[in-house]
């Protein structure tokens, strides 16, 4: 009875381990998306300056894109929060833009070393289980063994 009782606790943590697991992923996930996004808003804002007085296409949402005149390149508007938008040049908003790439490299840095310890985890908790399993059929055959022997007398 004590095995029945480890063996669903322990299947509990597994099930517990593998949807941490799960949610890390998943933040991994999004955390190297907005990094690519940064990265790419860095690269167009780089190459930018040469791009003053050319014409192209600006996205307004939705899969829409209007013709744009780009005039200029020097200050760039960016959102500070609760729809409040503030004007920066160009350089400044790069190096915030690093700053921000710097945080979210950390926090995925972070998180991935925290996933690999949940599979670890995962890993350990699969092999005690798998344990308390062969526990537990060796003490089962060896019940049916007795009570066979017993049988036979």
């Amino acid at each position: 009875m004590v095995e029945d009782s480890n063996r669903v606790s322990i299947d509990e943590e597994i099930e517990y381990t593998r949807n941490l697991h799960s949610s890390v992923s998943g933040q991994v996930d999004r955390i190297q998306v907005a990094m690519a996004e940064v990265m790419t808003t860095i690269n167009v804002l780089t190459e930018l300056k040469a791009a003053s007085g050319s014409e192209g296409k600006m996205s307004i949402g939705s899969g829409l894109f209007v013709n744009a005149e780009i005039k200029d390149v020097k200050n760039i508007v960016f959102p500070i929060g609760s729809g409040v938008f503030k004007e920066e040049n160009r350089e400044t908003a790069i190096e915030k833009l690093n700053a921000n790439l710097k945080e979210l490299s950390s926090s995925y840095e972070s998180l991935r070393i925290r996933k690999k310890e949940l599979e670890g985890r995962i890993n350990a908790l699969g092999t005690i289980y798998d344990q308390l399993i062969q526990q537990q059929q060796q003490q089962q055959q060896q019940q049916q063994q007795q009570q066979q022997q017993s049988g036979n007398k």
